[in-house]
C-alpha cells in the first residue's frame, strides 16, 4: 500500500512540474495539503 502511493505521489509531482508549475502552485499545494489530512484521518 504504502509503495503504491508513494509511486503515486512521485508521479504526480511529476505531473505538476511539468505542466503550468509557477501559475497554480500555491492552489496545488493547498489541494494536496487537504487530501494528505484526509489521507491521514482515513489511515
Amino acid at each position: 500500500m504504502r509503495k503504491s502511493l508513494l509511486a503515486i505521489l512521485a508521479v504526480s509531482s511529476l505531473v505538476f512540474s511539468s505542466a503550468s508549475f509557477a501559475a497554480d502552485l500555491e492552489d496545488n499545494m493547498e489541494t494536496l495539503n487537504d487530501n494528505l489530512k484526509v489521507i491521514e484521518k482515513s489511515g
